[in-house]
Order: structure tokens, then C-alpha cells, then sequence
């Protein structure tokens, strides 16, 4: 991208950012009769890119908002991570050195696991306390295995019954 400003203020960004043909992703615009959100090539385009993350970033706050979601916590980690009853099945089920080697960090990992699970649990119970769902507070995963399941699940298994995403 250039650092410099546009000479002239009737300088298209395609000029601006000395694009040429071969960096858009259409050759030409033949649907011009289309509304731009109804056309995907002409939203596929670099000049675009700005607008559409913003709209990555508007939908789900918009989604939250109506449903009237005001606190979330959000929940990422190691997707490898497995609940404790897991780690002891693979242990029981290991057979080689190596497989008792993976079954031995799984179960020391389960603890991290587990108190996700145990966090997500404590969340749940916070929320029942509350009477205005305003001052609710609601775990926000990638939906994952691992850790983001453990919140998920944890919070699940005391109640909590989020399930509109």
C-alpha cells in the first residue's frame, strides 16, 4: 500500500492503492444491476476488505444486542485438552509407550479441563442469582473442543441453557 496521500481527491481507491487489474476479484463489474450487498464478486474485492470486517465486527454485536446480552466471557485455550473421565479411558485403554505417555499428559492436563468446567459451573450459578438478565453474564466460546467445551459444558450442567448461537 502507498504511504503517500491522494494527489487529487477524485482518486479512486483502486488508483490509491495501485491495484491493477489481476489483484480484483472480478475482471469487470457485468452485474452493475445489482445492489453491492446482492453481489459477491464486487464484495469479494480488495477496496472492500475494510468494509467487510467491519461488518464482521457489527453482526454479532447486533446479535448480542438483541438478545439481550450485555456481559460476556470469553473462553479460548487448548482445544487438546480432555475432561477427566476421558484421560483415565485412554489410560486404561493404552497399550504401548507411547500411548500411556499421551494418556499420562492427559490426565495432567484434565485438571485444566476440569476447571473450566468448574468455571463454567460458577458462572451458571451467578446468573441464577440474577433477576434482570441485563446483569447476566454469558460464556462466549469458539464452540471447540478442549477448554471452550469445558465452560460450555460446565455451565450447561448447571442450568444454563444458552443455546441460540
Amino acid at each position: 500500500m502507498s504511504p503517500k496521500l491522494p494527489i487529487n481527491n477524485a482518486q479512486t481507491i483502486m488508483e490509491f492503492l495501485d491495484l491493477h487489474k489481476n489483484q480484483l476479484a472480478e475482471e469487470e463489474s457485468v452485474d452493475s444491476y445489482k445492489f453491492a450487498f446482492d453481489d459477491e464478486a464486487f464484495l469479494s474485492r480488495r477496496e472492500t476488505i475494510g468494509i467487510r470486517f467491519e461488518l464482521e465486527l457489527l453482526k454479532p454485536e447486533i446479535l448480542l444486542k438483541e438478545r439481550g446480552i450485555d456481559h460476556t466471557i470469553t473462553v479460548f485455550w487448548s482445544t487438546r485438552f480432555v475432561s477427566r473421565e476421558r484421560a483415565e479411558q485412554l489410560q486404561q485403554e493404552a497399550k504401548t509407550s507411547a500411548e500411556k505417555e499421551t494418556a499420562k499428559q492427559a490426565l495432567l492436563h484434565s485438571e485444566y479441563y476440569e476447571s473450566a468446567r468448574e468455571f463454567g459451573r460458577l458462572v451458571a450459578q451467578y446468573n441464577a442469582t440474577q433477576q434482570q438478565s441485563s446483569n447476566k453474564l454469558h460464556i462466549c466460546t469458539g464452540g471447540g473442543p478442549g477448554i471452550m467445551e469445558a465452560a460450555n459444558r460446565g455451565a450447561f450442567e448447571a442450568g444454563t441453557r444458552d443455546d441460540w448461537f
